[in-house]
């Protein structure tokens, strides 16, 4: 297969991918993980989905210049980054809290079984 791309990029899920993208006159900075927490919620795919086009999920597209007409607070860097970090506080305190709950629900039966039999 011939291509005129010199170099590929390697897709994750939940990636943006956005073709053809220009900066123009203004435009500011953007830390990566608080644009990758920014493009995760659900205002964010609302909005997104009002400016996407086709029938079905394969079939969607959003062109790059309905992409950029989507208006986005965004904070200066500085506050990206402490936000991006207060984020990942956040993520780690949900994964131990969704781990904590996980042992709970194991010690359950134990708990009850002890306590019908008097023993607590």
């Amino acid at each position: 297969m011939d291509t005129a791309y010199r170099v590929f990029n390697t897709l994750s899920d939940g990636a943006v991918v956005v073709s053809q993208v220009t900066g123009w006159e203004g435009a500011g900075m953007a830390d990566p993980e608080y644009l990758r927490v920014l493009v995760a919620t659900p205002s964010f795919w609302t909005r997104l989905r009002e400016a996407t086009r086709g029938v079905g999920a394969r079939r969607e597209r959003t062109r790059p210049e309905q992409f950029l007409a989507l208006r986005v607070q965004m904070p200066i860097i500085d506050q990206q980054r402490f936000g991006a970090g207060v984020f990942a506080q956040i993520a780690a305190l949900k994964r131990l809290q969704a781990g904590t709950a996980v042992e709970l629900d194991a010690l359950l039966p134990s708990v009850l079984g002890r306590a019908f039999k008097g023993e607590l």
